[in-house]
């Protein structure tokens, strides 16, 4: 699956290059930028994100996004995204075009976490720690569905939902004062933030949710 994902990523990455070099030989109207009203909100790894997107037709959008974010939780943090899209325009002729998508996308994360805890790879243990170096990779596609509201000729938002796979490996390092540790108030249901405490190569389902709004040039 690993394989399959980091293929398909390389793909949709290679289509915008593709089709942005036959951009340069035809002009098409519509090209927009955007910027993510989310990214930099509602997250625990918050980034500045913005992105570029040009309509090869009437039916395919083709863009990219890219984000990044430095000393926004910790003087430590850092977050770098990068997320290649292909949109399908369902109706072009229509006021608020529906679409869906296919979405790549890759994070890194780095900061310096202290008075915390972590799950270790070697043992399945939970220690706590006084300070440790943390990173993580992040990878995976979305399959998305979104529409694009316009203000006016130029402006609007665009708000887009999806569901697709995700995989993360995180490492810990130069942990300090590393002791057992037992929460017993986790519960059954494991808490958002597990991607900070588990050490590892980890698959599983992702949800997306984006709020864009967007600069048309005509």
């Amino acid at each position: 699956m690993k394989k399959i994902i980091c293929s398909a990523i390389v793909l949709l990455i290679a289509s915008t290059s593709l089709f942005a070099q036959s951009e340069s030989q035809n002009e098409f109207r519509n090209k927009y930028v955007t910027f993510n009203m989310i990214s930099f909100i509602y997250s625990n790894t918050p980034r500045w994100n913005f992105g570029y997107y040009h309509n090869i037709n009437n039916h395919f959008t083709l863009g990219t996004e890219a984000g990044i974010g430095t000393h926004m939780t910790t003087k430590d943090y850092f977050s770098l995204e990068f997320s290649p899209e292909i949109r399908y325009i369902l109706n072009p002729k229509g006021s608020t075009k529906k679409f869906i998508s296919l979405e790549g996308f890759y994070i890194y994360h780095k900061e310096e976490i202290t008075d915390y805890t972590y799950q270790s790879e070697t043992d399945s243990n939970e220690y706590h720690y006084d300070s440790a170096s943390y990173k993580r990779h992040k990878y995976g596609m979305n399959l998305n569905y979104g529409m694009i509201v316009n203000f006016s000729k130029r402006t609007g938002i665009i708000p887009k939902v999806g569901l697709g796979i995700k995989m993360r490996n995180v490492v810990f390092s130069n942990i300090v004062n590393p002791t057992p540790y037992e929460d017993d108030n986790e519960g059954f249901i494991p808490s958002i933030r597990n991607y900070r405490k588990v050490e590892g190569y980890h698959s599983s389902v992702n949800f997306n949710f984006e709020l864009q709004f967007f600069y048309k040039f005509q």
